[in-house]
């Protein structure tokens, strides 16, 4: 069996004129393996990224996110899961699923915003 993760799609936040980049764009995996998603945005500001996972029933809920560098949460639903976000960067975050699943195969998004 193979995980098929598509994390081409990005939000931005146009009010603030923010590119969002993901990559890679495509991954194949096989299960048991794990993943690291990368997400940066191009601005000197400060935002803070958002992870979400675009589940099989067209959800999109979020994962977690990054107030700033050193600094992130996962949402109750993901705490007790193989997900981890870090943010090594003030721009820069990552998103790592350990030891994946089928059930994890989804299109991830991330967005770089204000707090919600």
């Amino acid at each position: 069996l193979t995980f098929f993760s598509l994390s081409n799609l990005y939000f931005s936040d146009f009010s603030h004129g923010l590119k969002v980049i993901q990559i890679p764009d495509k991954q194949l995996k096989n299960l048991k393996e794990n993943t690291i998603l990368h997400c940066e945005y191009d601005t000197s500001g400060s935002y803070y990224i958002y992870w979400y996972q675009k589940n099989k029933t067209g959800g999109l809920p979020l994962i977690g996110n990054s107030p700033g560098k050193d600094s992130a949460y996962l949402e109750s639903d993901y705490e007790e899961s193989e997900f981890t976000i870090t943010r090594p960067e003030s721009r820069k975050s990552t998103l790592e699923i350990k030891s994946l699943e089928s059930g994890d195969t989804a299109v991830y998004f991330c967005a770089a915003g204000d707090a919600q």
